[in-house]
């Protein structure tokens, strides 16, 4: 899916990963910050920020739990 799919995914608490990421990563959104696996909350502007380049718009999916 698309970045903006992911965001929208995201915000409604879905958890989403990429193609960078490895197998146990992900990230998803509550109370307006990005929240990652390990449990750490980021600015969505900084997050975003260091991910813009091209291969970042896109490769997103959903996880899924076991």
């Amino acid at each position: 899916m698309t970045k903006s799919e992911a965001i929208k995914s995201m915000e409604d608490g879905h958890k989403v990963s990429h193609h960078y990421f490895s197998d146990n990563e992900w990230m998803t959104m509550e109370n307006g910050y990005v929240v990652t696996e390990d449990g750490y909350r980021h600015d969505p502007e900084l997050f975003w920020h260091f991910r813009k380049g091209e291969s970042w718009k896109d490769g997103y999916k959903f996880v899924f739990s076991k």
